[in-house]
């Protein structure tokens, strides 16, 4: 069968846009009257058994008790969009019936929480939830010591990304009534017994390399489901920098030392003023046509003693968690090399970058491909 032309993004991640991708300003839990929320809908019909958040920093004791802070789902009011029974919610049964139950886990704030990391609440009741009902992921202070010396700090997601979400959202409360906080990306997670739902990036950090650092080249390692087509073709990508030295994109074969395709980004011609998420296309008369299912590279290489600019990737609290963005958390990985040494890969990281696709021919496989709503571009498997 012939290639079909097509255009759309791959992995689905958020790029940055306008700068680079930083935390978005932390809500201070430090009262018995604050709390935090996110608001979103249930992605499909599952039955949800551990929901999470991102916790940044402790400052002194606070919640030092078993009961200290209280984490799950809660029910949303159809009127206020917040909580029911603000400022302390109604935590949901395990049919998500309106009755007050049990969909909860309790954490010593002190002890039992760890920081810069997501926090991963096991609920004590699981909640069976239908695709498109909304409900709230909530973390509530109980017991225990919670002032302006004994406080934690939640973040509330990332800011300067593409796509910006209004919906998930998420809210604090201050003085016993919510308010919203405005992110453009609400980091958040929610997990039945086989995959993670939401936008469960943990870190993200940022490298400023040079033809001498380590590692001298860096990307992805991917490979196009199988079953969602038989072979395709990328034009390029679109990766998130600054230009501020040469740079090569190169696309390696399933050997990782065969280069099918390179491009090179011309600080003179393609200078930036702010990071963002830029194309860089390929050169020559043809695309390389690669197979579904396995796996090739495609990385950035500086070339030149002058640091590119920063390009950035994100870090996942386990592996499992890149199933919110991919449909098997294989797929993509984030992959590095010195040298032209032996590469490396890190499965749960991944790098801002994705591929251009622009062909694919489905062949005889079976399955399907899921473009999401609202956005360029994007597969989930």
């Amino acid at each position: 069968m012939a290639l079909t032309e097509v255009d759309f993004l791959y992995p689905r991640i958020i790029m940055p846009q306008g700068g680079l991708i930083t935390a978005a300003a932390n809500i201070a839990i430090n009262g018995t009257s604050d709390a935090q929320v996110w608001i979103c809908q249930a992605e499909e019909s599952i039955t949800i058994t551990a929901v999470g958040f991102h916790v940044t920093t402790r400052t002194g004791s606070p919640g030092n008790t078993a009961t200290g802070l209280r984490v799950g789902i809660t029910y949303i009011d159809a009127t206020t969009g917040f909580p029911t029974t603000s400022p302390t919610p109604t935590w949901a049964d395990a049919t998500f019936s309106g009755a007050a139950g049990t969909a909860y886990q309790d954490f010593n704030a002190t002890t039992g929480i760890t920081t810069n990391q997501n926090l991963i609440a096991t609920l004590t009741t699981a909640v069976t939830i239908s695709r498109g009902t909304v409900f709230g992921i909530c973390a509530d202070p109980l017991a225990g010591t919670w002032d302006t010396s004994n406080f934690i700090n939640i973040r509330t997601g990332f800011t300067t990304t593409y796509p910006s979400y209004n919906f998930p959202y998420c809210g604090g409360i201050t003085s016993a009534s919510y308010a919203d906080n405005t992110v453009d990306c609400p980091t958040f997670l929610y997990r039945s017994s086989t995959k993670t739902y939401g936008q469960p990036y943990e870190t993200v950090t940022s490298l400023n390399n040079n033809s001498g650092s380590t590692p001298d080249e860096y990307g992805m390692y991917f490979r196009m489901p199988t079953g969602t087509c038989s072979t395709y073709q990328i034009s390029g990508v679109r990766l998130g920098c600054l230009v501020a030295a040469n740079f090569d994109v190169l696309l390696y074969d399933t050997n990782g030392t065969t280069v099918l395709a390179s491009v090179t980004a011309d600080v003179d011609q393609q200078n930036q003023a702010t990071h963002g998420a830029y194309n860089y296309l390929f050169t020559g008369a043809t695309l390389p046509t690669l197979t579904a299912g396995s796996y090739y590279r495609l990385v950035v290489r500086p070339s030149t003693t002058t640091a590119m600019g920063n390009v950035q990737y994100f870090t996942f609290r386990a592996d499992a968690d890149k199933t919110a963005i991919l449909g098997n958390a294989a797929d993509v990985q984030y992959t590095s090399r010195t040298n032209a040494g032996a590469w490396t890969e890190n499965t749960n990281q991944l790098f801002a970058m994705q591929a251009i696709v622009v062909a694919l021919d489905a062949g005889t496989s079976t399955g399907g491909m899921k473009v999401h709503p609202g956005l360029s571009g994007g597969i989930n498997g």
